[in-house]
Parts: structure tokens; C-alpha cells; sequence
């Protein structure tokens, strides 16, 4: 199998609200995940110190990211590139914030 999710490789066992539980999840999780970078951007931001961010790890993020919106593009996968354009978007900047309040490499 090239690809390591197919919806039509579902067990038969799981019901149609099982289902619809866990696309419902998967959204809140895919939206609400990169929510959780936002006190990095404020950190970045809000007190003008970068000094304690690691630019090595958030650019790292974001080279993962694009790994994973491209694997979502090539597989069709909506909420994989959602989930990493959004994550792209907020460690893009904690990256900008940090460079623009001192952090250094």
C-alpha cells in the first residue's frame, strides 16, 4: 500500500458515528493544535526577548512541515495540509519574532 491511510481500508466493525467521532477530533486536534504555539509567539513577540528561543528547533518545525504538507498534497490529504500550513504559519512567527527581539544561532 503506498499510502498508510485509506478511508476505504476502514474496519467494517466501526460504526458511521464512530467515524464521524474521530474526523471530528482529528479537525479540533489539526485546528487546535497549532493554537498551542501561540505562547511562543507571544514570548517572541509581546516581551522583545527571542534570546530564549531555539531558532535551530523552530526552523526545524518548519522544515518537518513542509515534509508534511507536501506528503499531504501528493496523497490528497486535506487535513494533513491544513494541519501543516497552519503549524508553518505560526512557527514561521516565532522564528521572525525571535530574530527580530535578539535570538541568536
Amino acid at each position: 500500500m503506498s499510502h498508510l491511510y485509506k478511508k476505504h481500508h476502514l474496519k467494517k466493525s466501526h460504526t458511521k458515528k464512530q467515524r464521524q467521532l474521530v474526523d471530528r477530533l482529528t479537525l479540533l486536534a489539526a485546528v487546535g493544535g497549532p493554537l498551542f504555539t501561540i505562547p511562543q509567539v507571544l514570548k517572541a513577540y509581546v516581551p522583545s526577548d527571542g534570546a530564549g528561543i531555539s531558532l535551530t528547533t523552530w526552523i526545524a518545525y518548519n522544515i518537518l512541515s513542509i515534509v508534511w504538507i507536501y506528503y499531504g498534497i501528493i496523497h490528497k490529504e486535506r487535513l494533513i495540509i491544513t494541519t501543516q500550513s497552519l503549524y508553518f504559519i505560526a512557527q514561521t512567527a516565532v522564528v521572525i519574532g525571535a530574530l527580530q527581539h535578539g535570538a541568536r544561532w
